[in-house]
């Protein structure tokens, strides 16, 4: 069984959600509707856009916007641009 961090989750809920837009959305906008604290979702769109699996727009109605196709990205990938570079331990 996998267990996930709540950064893990966090992205994968808006993964979903931005595959589903079909305009800009705000990270306010995925706080309040999932109930995510907004300095956590936020903080995981930056990495997605510094990742280039999301892009962002400044401005009164930017937000974000999915750019790379999510049968494109592994759960392998998305673990380790969310939490860093995975090792096996003893």
């Amino acid at each position: 069984m996998i267990k996930l961090s709540r950064k893990m989750e966090y992205a994968l809920i808006a993964l979903k959600h931005l595959s589903l837009a079909e305009q800009l959305t705000p990270a306010k906008e995925l706080s309040q509707r999932y109930q995510i604290p907004f300095d956590v979702v936020s903080r995981v769109l930056q990495i997605l856009n510094q990742n280039d699996v999301v892009k962002s727009a400044q401005g009164t109605h930017g937000g974000y916007k999915l750019i790379k196709p999510l049968n494109s990205i592994t759960f392998y990938e998305l673990a380790e641009m969310i939490e860093g570079p995975m090792y096996l331990v003893k």
